[in-house]
């Protein structure tokens, strides 16, 4: 999301920072989840490739 989209609907720079910091909030928690996913993911694969050697 860009500054200047928000500014072709009409929004007041005071309406676009508020945007913007909503925005950013819900991209960091969309980050979080996903960097917690790979994590759990790449565990995941490490355990499965350790059972593989056992069998």
């Amino acid at each position: 999301m860009k500054h200047e989209e928000l500014k072709k609907l009409d929004l007041t720079d005071e309406q676009i920072d508020k945007v913007m910091i909503l925005h950013g909030a819900d991209v960091e928690a969309i980050k979080t989840k996903t960097d917690k996913l790979v994590k759990t993911n790449k565990s995941l694969q490490s355990q499965i490739a350790g059972q593989y050697k056992n069998v």
